[in-house]
């Protein structure tokens, strides 16, 4: 990025909303083009801002993508503290049913916020922090939804846990967007079939192996 040409952060209401407009629009061409295919043209027409507007609030189409992540972050550590904060008072199955619908109803971020991580692997560039953030609060979250469920799991058997279930809801927002006329059957199922793995006796998960 351009260091010499910070955002200007918004200190009245109308300059905050018009950011609002323009991550939202944002979120929406990432969400549904490459990221070198969108412009900054395109952002600034979808969401109704002046060019010059939009220079101002975020000089680069990076400064765009990073503000999407960080949101994307901050909506996966919400989404993660109200489950783990639920499940010791709630039956396993309702808090994998809640995982599963909180992680879906982050919609187009999930959607925009994994073309951007993509568009980089791709690209062999090295993860922003804003992508390792997300990375780290996806697994520290279903860390923390382990633990509330089973307070004693022990330690390998966690993390074995975390990756499998960071594997299916990854699953649930691809499917979510490639059926969207399926949403609701898949949600169900994909809770029932996570809830009884959350469920089983952590005899019967193996830890992995050094190599994994």
């Amino acid at each position: 990025m351009d260091a010499q040409r910070e955002p200007v952060r918004p200190q009245r209401r109308r300059g905050r909303e018009r950011v609002a407009a323009i991550v939202a629009a944002a979120v929406e061409l990432f969400a549904e083009r490459e990221y070198s295919a969108v412009t900054m043209t395109e952002i600034a027409d979808r969401s109704g801002t002046a060019i010059g507007s939009l220079y101002r609030f975020f000089p680069t189409k990076e400064h765009v993508a990073d503000t999407i992540l960080e949101r994307f972050g901050d909506a996966i550590d919400e989404a993660f503290d109200i489950c783990a904060a639920n499940a010791p008072t709630q039956p396993v199955e309702q808090t994998a049913s809640e995982l599963v619908a909180r992680i879906a109803a982050l919609g187009p971020y999930r959607t925009a916020g994994s073309a951007l991580a993509d568009a980089l692997d791709r690209a062999g560039q090295p993860a922003t922090k804003a992508i390792e953030r997300i990375r780290a609060s996806m697994r520290g979250g279903i860390r923390r939804v382990l633990h509330a469920i089973a307070p004693d799991l022990p330690t390998d058997m966690v993390e074995t846990r975390t990756l499998a279930v960071l594997v299916v809801l990854k699953a649930t927002g691809v499917h979510m967007q490639r059926y969207p006329d399926e949403r609701d059957r898949l949600e169900a199922e994909l809770g029932r079939m996570l809830s009884l793995y959350l469920a089983q006796p952590a005899t019967l998960t193996r830890p992995l192996s050094p190599e994994a």
